[in-house]
């Protein structure tokens, strides 16, 4: 959303992710983190997240005809028609959309948009939107889906490309710069006794900790110091209990409420850190205490 530069994006990953779970945890995840909307109904359903869709290339090629396609589709969904004109031609597609909008403004209808899928995206899209401009449709929005990925919705933004939303789908619901996360649970503490791991490359931090978010006067954020759990640090606390003897001791936010606060957080973080190519690192630091206690745990070790 942030490299989409303040367009709609709608998470169209379900038929990509690595199974029934993913495509759910995806549909929630992006609609957390500001997505518009989901093309997966169920999680639409279950997560009360707005669903959002278009047309097949199937559903186009299954008529004779392109515009009896579109036809059919503004019959069955007169107040919500995006009308998908990349099956075989898209400029074609899009003088066949501008026919069918018309007939749709007879009857007191519009058409709502058009979807581009394939091709030059960037060219295709200037074109369309001339076509529509040209018949004074300057109201019928497009969008742009087909392989998307920030480093393109980024590009398409600073070209100022005239997409009005995106459909991301492939690579927003699997992972192709990072295939797997690296990480893994490390015991820190055993009867009272802060613990680590000292393997090459596989070092930890001991004890029980907390994390204290630095902000500046205006609210944006400075730096996270990561200490230990009994320390008393400068700014804000951001660990808090949930759990205690195997049950929860605190309410779980609803997916709306983390929503708000993914996007109040992601707003107050620097330009910088948010650039989509060579952005700079947020700077996390360790506490002087946590450091120390680190040192004298490890020297313990080499001791024997």
């Amino acid at each position: 959303m942030h490299a989409a530069g303040g367009r709609s994006v709608v998470d169209f990953a379900l038929r990509r992710t690595h199974g029934t779970d993913a495509g759910m945890k995806v549909a929630r995840a992006s609609y957390l983190a500001g997505c518009a909307g989901t093309s997966n109904v169920l999680a639409g359903s279950r997560y009360a997240i707005p669903i959002v869709g278009t047309m097949a290339h199937s559903f186009v090629m299954s008529f004779d005809s392109e515009i009896d396609a579109f036809r059919a589709y503004a019959a069955s969904f007169p107040n919500n028609a995006i009308l998908l004109i990349d099956t075989y031609d898209t400029l074609a597609g899009a003088r066949n959309a501008v026919l069918v909008a018309k007939e749709m403004a007879d009857h007191g209808r519009k058409l709502v948009g058009v979807r581009i899928d394939s091709g030059d995206l960037a060219a295709h899209a200037r074109a369309v939107r001339k076509i529509f401009d040209d018949a004074n449709m300057s109201e019928v929005k497009i969008v742009g889906s087909g392989g998307l990925d920030e480093f393109d919705l980024g590009q398409f933004t600073e070209s100022n490309i005239p997409f009005d939303s995106y459909g991301v789908g492939t690579k927003m619901g699997t992972s192709g710069d990072a295939p797997w996360s690296d990480i893994s649970y490390k015991l820190v503490e055993y009867e009272n006794r802060s613990l680590l791991k000292l393997s090459a490359g596989k070092e930890s931090w001991p004890g029980k900790k907390q994390v204290f978010r630095a902000r500046g006067g205006n609210g944006s954020l400075e730096r996270d110091v990561i200490g230990l759990r009994d320390e008393t640090l400068a700014g804000e606390s951001l660990l808090t209990e949930v759990m205690r003897d195997g049950k929860a001791s605190a309410a779980h936010p609803t997916l709306m409420e983390s929503r708000k606060l993914f996007a109040a957080e992601f707003a107050a973080l620097p330009q910088s850190v948010k650039a989509i190519r060579n952005p700079d690192r947020y700077l996390v630091e360790f506490s002087a205490k946590l450091t120390a206690l680190r040192s004298e745990i490890s020297e313990k070790i080499a001791r024997g």
